[in-house]
């Protein structure tokens, strides 16, 4: 339910769950941002939900609601503009159900309105993008019709010729649209690909178990919500200072796009999100986590043959302008070398690694490690010279791409 003012907000959530046992929420620009998320949290809570929540004009925009398929307009609003931002808190993408608009009116003069919005800009059943045009329009003699000073065949005759005005607009709107443009916008076979492609990126079995793993060696504490839903608090056991993208006080956080949709209070965390970013950051450029030991067994390795896999990144410190992300995209070069500083980079492929390596226990890791501390500080050296002689050739390649893209613009 929306109405104009808080103070018509908080008196119907008042009434409604004091004197008719409705559960209920209230929602106006005096409450502090936390409360506010905390009301409509209750109003989208699947099991023990409020039945009502009661906004101020402050709930017309900004907030999504599409999972209620009920609204109540208290009151109309005099511009059809945010009359329209009124019915799209709850008409939008991931709206399942027709939205049911239900509009009470108490004087003459509200009905007139209400008849005006209905009958004259068919606002309730579609979209009026000349809503605005018309109202500047016809604003004087609708002003004077809410004013009481208009009788019902005047109102009746503003209502017809507002109706004839928005079809003579609207057809002017269509007339000038390019359908050959439109035609060409969109590459069905193209945009199929790419909603294929966003879909298994999105996938958030794949996240969820990477981040609870995550959080749970970097000892960040984590309850279970719901499904695919998690609440996050830090811990007195963290091994960070700060964990990236956690407040202090906590948050929730889920990994589905549809519940982050209907659920404004909760994070979506995806592949892009900056807690997830971050953690990589940190578990890339910190020491903790970026190692790690595994047995394998390959015949043609004898046992007891000590292995070491390097990822190195080429990264260049530009600018951002510059914009050398262009010409020379962050690579990724592997190494793979034994205790005799053999390159074993293409005999040994990451593929079989993932699929042969299985699990050594932490004091046996620490122990392997501990005795054979020397030869795996060779191994390390080793693989960064390799790494080194692979430069030239990223550099050979980022340079021929700047003379490529470059030329072809000077070209045209």
């Amino acid at each position: 339910m929306i109405c104009a003012a808080a103070s018509t907000a908080k008196q119907l959530e008042e009434h409604l769950r004091l004197y008719e046992g409705v559960r209920s929420a209230v929602f106006h620009e005096g409450m502090s941002l936390v409360n506010r998320d905390r009301a409509a949290a209750y109003f989208a809570d699947e099991d023990d939900s409020a039945q009502v929540l009661i906004c101020s004009e402050i709930g017309s925009e900004g907030r999504n609601f599409q999972f209620a398929s009920n609204l109540v307009l208290f009151d109309l609003p005099l511009n059809p503009d945010l009359l329209e931002q009124r019915i799209g808190r709850l008409d939008r993408i991931g709206q399942k159900n027709d939205v049911n608009i239900h509009v009470p009116y108490f004087t003459e003069a509200q009905g007139h309105l209400l008849a005006w919005y209905e009958q004259g800009l068919n606002c309730f059943a579609t979209a009026c993008p000349a809503g605005s045009a018309l109202f500047e329009r016809f604003e004087t003699p609708l002003l004077t019709m809410l004013r009481g000073h208009a009788n019902d065949d005047e109102a009746e005759q503003l209502i017809t010729e507002t109706r004839a005005a928005a079809d003579e607009t609207m057809a002017a709107l269509q007339a000038g649209r390019n359908k050959l443009l439109e035609m060409n916008s969109c590459d069905p076979l193209r945009a199929a690909e790419l909603i294929e492609n966003i879909d298994s990126a999105s996938a958030s079995s794949k996240l969820s178990k990477y981040m609870e793993k995550v959080f749970d060696q970097f000892g960040v504490e984590q309850q279970h919500h719901s499904t695919n839903c998690i609440v996050l608090h830090p811990s007195d056991h963290m091994h960070c200072e700060s964990f990236p993208g956690l407040p202090e006080e906590g948050m929730t956080a889920t990994f589905n796009r549809t519940t982050a949709l209907s659920r404004e209070d909760m994070h979506f965390l995806s592949w892009e999100h900056p807690m997830v970013s971050g953690a990589m950051d940190m578990i890339l450029s910190g020491e903790f986590g970026n190692a790690a030991v595994c047995s394998i067994k390959l015949p043609p390795l004898k046992p007891g043959t000590l292995l070491l896999e390097s990822i190195f990144t080429l990264h260049c410190a530009a600018p951002k302008e510059m914009q050398i992300q262009r010409y020379m995209p962050e690579t990724l070069v592997r190494i793979v070398v034994d205790v005799n500083r053999t390159d074993l980079s293409k005999v040994l492929t990451e593929q079989h690694i993932n699929n042969l390596a299985e699990r050594v226990g932490k004091r046996q890791a620490v122990d392997i490690v501990k005795h054979t501390r020397t030869e795996i500080n060779a191994m390390v050296a080793e693989a960064e010279e390799l790494a080194d002689k692979q430069q030239p050739a990223f550099y050979a390649a980022a340079q021929e791409n700047v003379r490529h893209i470059l030329g072809l613009k000077l070209n045209v």
